[in-house]
C-alpha cells in the first residue's frame, strides 16, 4: 500500500513539473539583455564596405530591417549560417542592412573561404 501511494505522489509530482514546463513564458527574452521585440540600444559603427565612408549611426536606420551579425571565420556555426543569410539577402533584393564588425578585407577572405558572394 505504501509503495503504490509513493508512486502516485511521484507520477503526480512528474506530471505537475511537465505541465509546468510546458507552459509558455509570458514574454520572451534574450540572453543578450535586450528584451525581444526592444529597439535596439543607440550605438555608431564605421562603415568599411559599399563605397561608404565614415560612420554608421543604428538611430538612421530605425524603422528598416536590419540584421547586426557577430561573425568569425573560425567559428564553424558562423560558417553554417552564411549561405542562409545570403539566400536571404538576395530573395529580399537588399532590403535590409547587413552590419557586421569585420573589416571589408576580413569578410572578403571569410566569405571566399565559405563560397558565399556577398555584395
Amino acid at each position: 500500500m505504501t509503495t503504490l501511494i509513493v508512486l502516485v505522489v511521484v507520477a503526480v509530482l512528474a506530471g505537475i513539473f511537465g505541465w509546468l514546463t510546458l507552459l509558455p513564458s509570458a514574454t520572451p527574452s534574450s540572453l543578450s539583455g535586450v528584451p525581444v521585440g526592444a529597439a535596439a540600444p543607440e550605438f555608431v559603427l564605421p562603415i568599411y564596405g559599399g563605397g561608404g565612408k565614415g560612420v554608421i549611426d543604428v538611430h538612421t536606420l530605425r524603422g528598416h530591417p536590419v540584421l547586426i551579425n557577430f561573425w568569425s571565420e573560425s567559428c564553424p556555426p558562423c560558417r553554417a549560417e552564411m549561405p542562409f543569410l545570403e539566400r536571404t539577402y538576395v530573395q529580399a533584393h537588399g532590403a535590409f542592412a547587413l552590419v557586421t564588425q569585420l573589416t571589408p578585407r576580413t569578410m572578403q577572405q571569410g566569405l571566399a573561404s565559405v563560397g558565399i558572394p556577398f555584395p
